[in-house]
């Protein structure tokens, strides 16, 4: 069997245990009242902390207009940045952390590949 082989019956597997996993959270959230933002509780040798999350997303141009209570957002252009003169992009760079994101794989298989 090869490395590619093993590489997606695991992807399966995981796959597999990533929807039993997610279904217990379900039914874990469910049965628990909450009051406030967290919980945290013990059964037997298992202490389970739940946070209820927000994600919230501002609409720029419409926050741009009203001005309270929201902070600038900055983005960096890449083409904008492609065009600048070495003494901008210097400049830019000063602003800019670089940080090693996690790769991504895309793994699919190829029919009558080798």
């Amino acid at each position: 069997m090869s490395l590619y082989e093993d590489y997606e019956k695991v992807l399966a597997k995981k796959k597999a245990l990533d929807e039993i996993i997610l279904d217990l959270q379900c039914k874990m959230y469910e049965e628990n009242e909450f009051e406030g933002n967290s919980k945290s509780f013990t059964h037997g040798s298992f202490k389970l902390s739940i946070v209820k999350k927000e994600n919230i997303k501002v609409d720029q141009e419409m926050a741009s207009v009203i001005g309270l209570a929201f902070q600038s957002k900055y983005t960096l252009n890449k083409k904008a940045y492609a065009v600048l003169s070495d003494e901008d992009k210097k400049r830019v760079d000063e602003c800019l952390t670089t940080k090693p994101g996690k790769p991504t794989f895309k793994f699919e298989r190829i029919e009558n590949g080798d």
